[in-house]
């Protein structure tokens, strides 16, 4: 593989999402807002030429709307954004096999990996 899309999701639960937009609009109207959003991206990713990663926040929902056999789903792992966004690009690196590392990353991107990989 060589192209990989990679969306991180919340699972949509009333008060859990969009909780700024909930503060003036509630958490009903914030979530339907949500699902919207979960849908167009829905859309979109299905055109994008890569393995799809889903990965969840809160549960792997296998029975929702995001098709199992077009999106490989995991969960999120890590206390903040960058904390997640590291450990998956870790974990997914070795599948990402057919990425030109001399070239693609930078001298920073690849000092980084090889400190990552020394801990095992």
């Amino acid at each position: 593989m060589s192209n990989a899309l990679i969306i991180f999701i919340r699972n949509p639960i009333p008060g859990k999402v969009k909780t700024r937009l909930a503060l003036t609009l509630g958490d009903a109207n914030a979530l339907h807002i949500y699902k919207q959003l979960l849908k167009h991206t829905h859309k979109i990713s299905l055109a994008v030429g890569a393995e799809r990663f889903l990965f969840y926040d809160e549960y792997i929902d296998r029975a929702d709307e995001w098709e199992n056999e077009h999106f490989n789903k995991q969960l999120q792992s890590g206390n903040d954004l960058g904390e997640k966004m590291d450990k998956l690009l870790y974990c997914l690196l070795p599948t990402l096999s057919d990425i030109d590392v001399e070239n693609e990353l930078s001298s920073e991107q690849k000092k980084q990996l090889l400190k990552k990989d020394s801990r095992g």
